[in-house]
């Protein structure tokens, strides 16, 4: 049974890490097993894990898959971003397509 964050502690380490960095389909770099890395990379993990992972408890690989890909669709498409000037993914490709269309 997993529980957040404390899986880590109970001896899952890198292969929890790495499943969850699978599961939440994220592509890695080679800096370390389960580790993301690039620039950003450390907001984007302490934002998954401060809102997804140690709010919530697993008791299934399923279930923590399912979690984290809802976390990160409404991240990747709803979600506001203060890069694309506040506003969400889908917002700012809308917006990109209309101002090229437009011109």
């Amino acid at each position: 049974m997993m529980h957040g964050a404390g899986a880590e502690a109970r001896g899952g380490g890198r292969m929890t890490a790495k499943r969850r960095t699978l599961a939440a389909g994220v592509r890695t770099e080679a800096a370390g097993a389960g580790r993301i890395s690039g620039v950003g990379s450390e907001s984007f993990n302490a934002r998954v894990r401060a809102e997804c992972l140690n709010v919530h408890r697993f008791e299934s690989l399923g279930e923590a898959s399912e979690t984290i890909e809802a976390w990160r669709i409404d991240y990747n498409e709803s979600r506001t971003h203060s890069a694309l000037g506040n506003l969400s993914p889908r917002e700012f490709a809308a917006s990109n397509t209309r101002e090229c269309t437009a011109g």
